[in-house]
């Protein structure tokens, strides 16, 4: 009679467990031969775990979205300009563990949902425009140690163990509390900030959280005008920004202004559009003015000209329920072909119009979908994530 009722409950276990697949060898993420039975991981209900000594790339334009990730030792990740890895979605937490020697290098953008946990030691590495955001808490165990060359956005808080060191060449901002166990050290020519309580050596707690914590600022090219991004993570007495811009002379001018949200502790999305035409580089950098008429500078970012036009298309990722806007960059009463299709082919959109900022309702499940853009001989692809 024991011997079912144990069959039962390994049963119903069995049935609830999340789905895991593993990256065996050294590759592109979206390569099925580098992945274990060729199950590439790319939803939030399947677990990652990388193997030891494994370096896996994710290369522009692909998208890839994944629940909790681990690690054996020393693997790396790199996120290319252009590409993004997603590590849990809106609603669904995930975390990235990392064990021993693992380095994480971004170009591209990286969004862990859940919490960083530092098992051992690790190395984070931002390049270029690249992101990384972590939404919920970042964890450090006894004597492990965290190197972050870039800037490093925590929505969470900052917990540390005993003697555990952190080195910053950049930037890690902490929207909640920090501690940090005794005998820990803080590092590296960068600084490090954080809004809420802080507990531990003067030197995680000397220096407050600005008044706007900015997750990126990036700038695009599209139909001969530029288009400015930024995102913030929080807002606490600021006023405004203003977009600046310069040649390559670097003499910056303000090209424009946007009015902040307010007090606010949510990720809050911008967008400012330079239209005036232009072939040569431009530089953009954001003016973020507080109350009181101080301000600090974001990054300066550079846009190379180009007669060329191209679709825009934003958010992406854009969450379902949301509009998803395809700027076509056709010529004025022209005819353009939008098809979008999930991974196994089936429409889910499709439409010609001569509208050159198509806004399309979106109520698709979380996925990765294709985006097939034609306008007269020119046809351009490109993937559209739902998280």
């Amino acid at each position: 009679m024991k011997k079912w009722v144990v069959l039962a409950l390994l049963s119903g276990a069995t049935a609830v467990s999340f789905a895991q697949t593993e990256i065996t060898a050294d590759g592109n993420w979206n390569n099925a031969g580098i992945w274990l039975s060729g199950n590439i991981g790319n939803t939030v209900s399947e677990n990652v775990f990388i193997r030891n000594n494994v370096d896996v790339t994710i290369t522009s334009p692909d998208s890839f979205t994944c629940g909790n990730i681990t690690t054996g030792n020393n693997p790396s990740i790199s996120i290319n300009s252009g590409a993004t890895l997603s590590v849990g979605s809106p609603g669904n937490p995930r975390s990235l563990s990392s064990n021993n020697g693992m380095t994480v290098t971004v170009a591209g953008d990286l969004v862990i949902y859940g919490d960083l946990n530092v098992d051992n030691n690790l190395i984070i590495s931002i390049t270029g425009v690249g992101t990384v955001t972590i939404i919920g808490n970042v964890t450090m165990n006894n004597n492990a140690s965290i190197t972050v060359n870039g800037a490093m956005n925590v929505g969470g808080n900052f917990v540390g163990g005993n003697n555990t060191n952190v080195n910053v060449n950049g930037s890690i901002s902490v929207t909640g509390s920090t501690t940090v166990g005794s005998g820990s050290t803080l590092t590296g020519s960068g600084s490090f900030s954080t809004g809420g309580p802080c507990t531990g050596p003067v030197a995680f707690c000397s220096n407050p959280i600005l008044p706007v914590s900015l997750i990126y600022f990036k700038a695009d090219s599209y139909d001969r005008k530029s288009i400015v991004r930024w995102a913030t993570a929080s807002e606490e007495n600021s006023d405004y920004f203003s977009i600046e811009r310069a040649t390559d002379d670097l003499h910056f001018q303000e090209i424009g202004r946007v009015m902040v949200q307010g007090n606010s502790n949510r990720f809050t999305l911008y967008r400012f559009e330079d239209n005036e035409a232009a072939a040569e580089r431009r530089y953009y950098r954001l003016k973020m003015v507080d109350r009181d008429g101080s301000f600090e500078y974001s990054n300066v970012v550079a846009v190379e000209g180009s007669g060329e036009f191209r679709p825009y298309v934003y958010p992406n990722p854009v969450r379902s329920g949301e509009i998803l806007h395809i700027q076509n960059a056709a010529e004025s009463g022209s005819i353009v072909s939008v098809a979008i299709t999930d991974m196994m082919g089936r429409s889910v959109f499709r439409t010609e119009t001569s509208d050159r900022d198509l806004k399309i309702p979106t109520a698709w499940a979380p996925g990765v979908y294709i985006l097939s853009i034609v306008s007269g001989a020119e046809k351009t692809v490109s993937r559209v994530v739902v998280p």
